[in-house]
């Protein structure tokens, strides 16, 4: 017996609703081993199971940073460019 509860589509709230779950269809969550996770020479992300690279804006390498405990400035101060 589902317990999900079923709003009018025709309410601010029913959408919202329709749109998490358009959401959630299309880009599910994942949790993958950070050591598994790559960056491609051009800067893009490689998440295993996940086809593609990624591009981060500047927003989501705020929060990668942040959540991986890194500062990117620092983190590639010595490389080159080649």
């Amino acid at each position: 017996m589902s317990t999900a509860v079923t709003l009018p589509e025709d309410t601010l709230a029913g959408l919202v609703a329709r749109l998490e779950a358009r959401d959630a269809e299309a880009n599910p969550d994942d949790v993958v081993k950070l050591n598994e996770v790559g960056m491609t020479n051009v800067g893009t992300l490689v998440v295993p199971g996940l086809v593609g690279s990624y591009s981060l804006t500047d927003w989501a390498r705020g929060q990668l940073a942040r959540l991986v405990g890194l500062r990117w400035e620092r983190f590639f101060e010595n490389a080159s460019h080649v």
